[in-house]
Parts: C-alpha cells; structure tokens; sequence
C-alpha cells in the first residue's frame, strides 16, 4: 500500500525544519564564539596597550634628565679636552663625572603586542608604538656604550705624571666618542619625547628621576689641590 503523499510531504517539511533548526543552533553557536574570541583579543589589546603606556611615561622620565645633562655634557667635554693640552705632568682633576645611566622595561612589545596593536589600533599607531621601541632599544645600548667612555675620562681623576703622546691620543678619542654619544642621545630623546607626546603619554607627569644640576658632571671642573 502506497503511503499517504500528504503524510510523506508533511514529514518531509517537518525534517526540513529540524534541519533549519539544527543549522541555525550551530551558526549561533559559531558566531557566539567568534564574538567571544574577538572580545577577550580585544580585551588583551586594551590590557597590552595599558601596559606600554605605562612603560612610555617611565620612558618620557629617563629621557627628560639626558636633555638636562646635555649642556652639562658639552662643557664638561670641552673642559676635559682644554685639560690635556696642558703640559707634563698633568694634574688630576676634582669629581669629573659622568651622564646619567637611566633606562626602563621595554617587554610591552614582545610577543603577540605588535599584531594585536596593529588589528585593534590601525597599522599607523602600531607602527609609531614600534617606532618608539626602537627608540628605546637603542638608546639604552648607546647609552651603555658612552657609560664606558666616561668610565675612561674618569682616570683623570688621579695624578698620571707624565701622559705619554698615545694616552693623550685615546683619551681624546674618548672624548670624541662621548661627544658623539651624548649628540645622538639627545637626538633620540628630543624626537621619542615628541613621539610620545603624539600618543597622549603624559611626558611631564612624573619628577624626574635625577637631578641634574646636583650631579658632578655638571659642576664646575677644578684642579685637586686647586
């Protein structure tokens, strides 16, 4: 016996629907885990983005006392370089000093930080937050180096005697150095202050770390026993 045609079409629309049914559970399902996975990225983003700018604005504090020192630098280079065109036996020098040695965390920027920065934030501000690290990176390694030039000139601080033509030679080297350190990191420092301004971080919140005016290097360079 032949089924009911109308029986077979309502069974037929009844599985249609459990169909539609099933599929729609499913899509829901699959956009409500979408949107929750775009929701806690978004929420690593603002978390991630939190934490730069707090490494920013301890950044815009070690900048500010290099652009403080950087006169202090220039004379005191210039005294030191006065100082060895004196004749044998050289005389030592009071405290001579040396820049400030100041750097900050830059671990906002490891990891996934650029990718998700660049998705949340746009391809620019992920690239002027890249920027900046850069920035950083390379202040704190040339800031390294010129430590170990200072390290150097500080050796006038005890009587050499005679000073041989070759000494004299390496520490003008080192002053030359110095100078060129001191000439970059002033460079760097004006234009990231000026990155960072761009972004909002507030540069001039927080006192600065040191202070300048106190620190040897920029105090009047004298003779021992003068």
């Amino acid at each position: 016996m032949n089924a009911n045609p109308y029986a077979r079409t309502q069974r037929g629309r009844g599985l249609v629907r459990e169909f539609l049914v099933v599929m729609l559970g499913v899509l829901v399902a699959l956009a409500l885990e979408q949107w929750l996975s775009d929701w806690q990225e978004a929420q690593r983003a603002d978390d991630t983005l939190l934490a730069m700018q707090e490494e920013l604005r301890d950044f815009a504090v070690v900048l500010r006392p290099r652009l403080a020192a950087s006169p202090c630098v220039v004379q005191r280079l210039q005294d030191l370089e006065a100082h060895l065109s004196l004749q044998d036996p050289l005389p030592a020098v009071e405290a001579v000093g040396r820049t400030p040695y100041l750097f900050s965390s830059r671990s906002g920027w490891r990891g996934g930080a650029p990718e998700l920065l660049s998705r949340h934030q746009g391809p620019r501000q992920a690239q002027v937050y890249g920027e900046i690290y850069q920035g950083m990176e390379e202040f704190a390694l040339l800031s390294k180096q010129e430590q170990a030039n200072w390290a150097r000139l500080q050796t006038l601080q005890t009587p050499e005697g005679t000073v041989d033509g070759s000494r004299r030679w390496r520490l003008r080297e080192e002053i030359a150095s110095a100078r060129n350190a001191n000439l970059l990191l002033t460079a760097i420092a004006d234009q990231m202050l000026e990155r960072l301004t761009s972004l909002d971080v507030d540069v001039d919140g927080e006192p600065p770390l040191v202070d300048m005016q106190q620190r040897a290097v920029c105090q009047p360079m004298s003779l021992v026993g003068a």
